[in-house]
């Protein structure tokens, strides 16, 4: 069921579909949640230990794969401590691959863009020859404190969708961080 929705004002909704905090932290949960919105683009976005808040806009949603998914429409970024934006650059189709005990985008020369771990408690950022992007995270290995799943639909509202201003004011501690909320 999705928890959360926020209208982005062109007529296409997002949906809060996975959340460390509320699904639990393991990539089976993250697979399972968002097995409904395999189709539409979503937002990964992570938080780590050391507040940086960085992620992707992803051109399918997330599933479990064996190979290598998705199209030159999927980049990365980073919103804090700073923004940076970084496109694909032609060099190869790496964009992300979901195995049961990890997920990754962006790849080449043996580094992942973005690697988390199957308990979501790890990850690695690294250069990738996809997106030939600097380290996303604080450092190379990071701890994990906080994964969001965001997804684009145009799905109408169902009766058990909360509007993200409700959920967040359940939260009165969430901190706020760039234009994402993170617990």
């Amino acid at each position: 069921a999705v928890v959360s929705t926020q209208s982005t004002g062109i007529g296409i909704d997002m949906h809060l579909v996975y959340s460390l905090s509320r699904h639990g932290m393991s990539l089976r949960s993250l697979y399972a949640n968002c097995a409904h919105y395999s189709e539409p683009p979503c937002l990964l976005i992570v938080r780590d230990s050391a507040g940086y808040v960085f992620g992707s806009y992803l051109s399918q949603g997330i599933i479990e794969s064996p190979k290598y998914y998705g199209s030159g429409e999927t980049f990365l970024f980073r919103v804090v401590p700073d923004l940076q934006c970084y496109f694909w650059k032609g060099s190869n189709h790496y964009f992300m691959m979901g195995r049961s005990d990890y997920f990754t985008i962006g790849a080449g020369d043996g580094n992942f863009a973005l690697y988390l771990d199957e308990m979501l408690q790890k990850g690695t950022s690294n250069r990738s020859l996809t997106f030939y992007n600097d380290v996303l995270s604080s450092s190379e290995s990071f701890d994990i404190m906080s994964v969001e799943v965001w997804s684009f639909t145009d799905e109408p509202l169902s009766s058990d969708t909360e509007s993200l201003g409700s959920e967040m004011s359940r939260y009165s501690s969430s901190k706020y961080q760039g234009n994402f909320y993170m617990r």
